[in-house]
């Protein structure tokens, strides 16, 4: 089977009902928190003689990052891999003449790109918001002013990257703790405590994977001020340690996998 086609097939299981469900609804409720906000007081939302963007794309990202993306992650994870438990598939995949390595990898990719498919659903919708809410507030001026698409990918790239070690994490927890429950709950477990340590302008958030989306990047909710914080260059050292978190963790998740008896 060629690489394509075995990440083609991974992403077909990811049409389950419930990830499916969970994806809409996670998009859904974003753009409406921040749409709800601008819509019943747009005069606060709107700065005059500014870019509408840079404010709409903030809170977008903010609510985001913040919020709503590590639960996103932790519980497509838990139920990606939950179903194929159930379903007793990787008995029958580590049953074939194949690289366990290279099934857990196709595995891993359709959920990396599953998340940035996610993430561009996102991005358009934040794009229809700012043109709907100029239809309806013409004083908006969403259209008079230059739509910041490649900073927005940027932001959205750098979201992505912050949310790598998390990902390893849960990746690593899903297939070490069979069901869905305990990978999830201590994903959450795991969420709650980063976004306290976030708020705390705490060095010990260094250490903790599931704070680096609320101290990454500066988002205006919580003060990162003292950590020192390069907020300029395309990757900071955060997501820097965020990507040596993915590494080791998808590392010893193929360790136990390749050791494990079926």
């Amino acid at each position: 089977m060629t690489l394509y086609n075995s990440i083609r097939a991974e992403i077909l299981k990811l049409r389950y009902p419930p990830i499916v469900w969970l994806t809409g609804f996670i998009i859904c409720i974003v753009l409406a928190i921040v749409f709800t906000g601008y819509y019943i007081d747009v005069n606060r939302a709107i700065l005059l003689g500014r870019n509408p963007w840079n404010r709409l794309n903030g809170s977008i990202e903010a609510v985001f990052s913040l919020f709503i993306a590590v639960p996103f992650v932790v519980f497509l994870i838990s139920s990606a891999v939950h179903i194929e438990n159930q379903n007793h598939g990787f008995k029958q995949l580590y049953a074939l003449p194949q690289s366990r390595t290279a099934l857990l990898l196709n595995k891993l990719m359709s959920l990396l790109l599953f998340v940035l498919f996610s993430v561009l659903i996102l991005l358009f919708g934040q794009i229809l918001i700012g043109y709907t809410l100029n239809v309806i507030y013409p004083e908006s001026e969403f259209v008079y002013f230059e739509l910041p698409l490649q900073k927005m990918l940027l932001a959205y790239f750098q979201i992505v990257i912050s949310l790598l070690g998390i990902i390893g994490i849960q990746f690593f927890l899903s297939f070490r703790f069979r069901g869905f429950l305990l990978p999830a709950s201590i994903g959450i477990i795991g969420y709650i405590i980063g976004s306290i340590l976030s708020s705390l302008n705490t060095p010990i958030s260094f250490f903790f994977p599931f704070c680096y989306p609320g101290i990454a990047r500066n988002r205006e909710m919580f003060d990162s001020s003292t950590l020192n914080i390069d907020q300029v260059s395309i990757l900071n050292k955060i997501e820097g340690y965020s990507i040596l978190v993915f590494v080791l963790f998808i590392g010893l998740t193929i360790f136990f996998e390749k050791r494990k008896r079926i």
